[in-house]
């Protein structure tokens, strides 16, 4: 067993431990994170290759607890830029589930990268999307049981292609990008049953260095489906000496959150975010928890010029 293949097996290892032991106490996550900082890859393609080695993240997150079939979703990405570091390739795979549908998505992706000389990056990246498409009809059991609709469940795939843009240095990060290009949709006698509006992302953040220990992360993240309105997420992060990050973030109409992340070492960052939701269904859940682990193989120390904050 080579070198290298033991340090991935050490961090595949170490992401599902920690992921496991988590997931059974909090259950799992939402399709936009609240901690989308560390996992660009589920909304941008050129984001592939950012942490300048092979890095892994996994996500759990469980939305509005207590509420039956609250949305549940679990995230999985991994992405290294190749030799030269002008090309860098991933996979994001994305699994959601909400009610008795559920859906999962396994997204390949590309990227070409422009090296500047103040070091910075500017990265272009596509991807294609198989997407695994799943309803349980049978369960949900109508008072008509002669109702077609609900004799069988459901089970198709769809594909979708997207790209996107995304410049950055070690401090700063703006990104564009359009995940899901095709507007598709299947049906069923005559009603309309799934349906992949296309989206628009558009995301940026700057880390300020207020003294020796402390820096501070502002971030935003604006979010527009067609055919809806668009959707803002405002978000600050305090680190300390890159031993752990507090934060706050806020979602438009939807919820207002607390951010925590705790770097283990130079290759291990465990993050928690809780969601306290401002909508009208307030009163009927108890909130959203999700928990983030991302692992940073480490191979070129060289690469390291200052820790990453996103």
């Amino acid at each position: 067993m080579t070198k290298k293949y033991k340090k991935i097996m050490k961090g595949v290892l170490t992401l599902l431990f920690v992921l496991g032991f988590l997931e059974s106490s909090y259950a799992q996550q939402e399709a936009l994170t609240t901690q989308y900082m560390f996992n660009g890859m589920s909304i941008n393609p050129a984001y592939a290759g950012t942490h300048d080695d092979m890095s892994m993240t996994g996500i759990i997150r469980s939305q509005w607890v207590g509420m039956s079939g609250s949305p549940n979703t679990q995230v999985f990405s991994i992405h290294s830029p190749l030799r030269r570091d002008k090309v860098a390739l991933g996979i994001n795979i994305n699994h959601d589930h909400i009610g008795v549908t559920g859906s999962t998505v396994i997204s390949p992706t590309y990227a070409y990268r422009l090296h500047f000389e103040n070091e910075a990056v500017l990265s272009m990246g596509v991807q294609g999307s198989f997407i695994n498409y799943k309803s349980e009809l049978t369960a949900l059991r109508p008072e008509n049981s002669g109702d077609v609709v609900f004799a069988q469940d459901e089970n198709r795939w769809l594909m979708n292609f997207g790209f996107g843009l995304y410049y950055y240095s070690d401090k700063f990060y703006v990104g564009a990008s359009i995940p899901t290009l095709m507007d598709r949709h299947f049906s069923k006698d005559d009603l309309i049953e799934a349906k992949m509006d296309r989206h628009y992302y558009l995301t940026s953040g700057y880390v300020f260095d207020l003294d020796k220990h402390f820096k501070l992360k502002p971030s935003f993240l604006v979010r527009y489906v067609e055919g809806s309105y668009a959707t803002i997420d405002l978000n600050a992060t305090l680190y300390y000496n890159h031993l752990f990050g507090i934060g706050l973030s806020y979602r438009a109409k939807e919820s207002a959150s607390a951010l925590f992340q705790l770097f283990v070492n130079d290759e291990l960052i465990i993050g928690y975010a809780f969601d306290y939701v401002v909508s009208d269904i307030r009163l009927s859940t108890f909130g959203s928890h999700e928990i983030m682990v991302n692992y940073r193989f480490g191979w070129n120390k060289k690469r390291y010029i200052s820790p990453r904050y996103f």
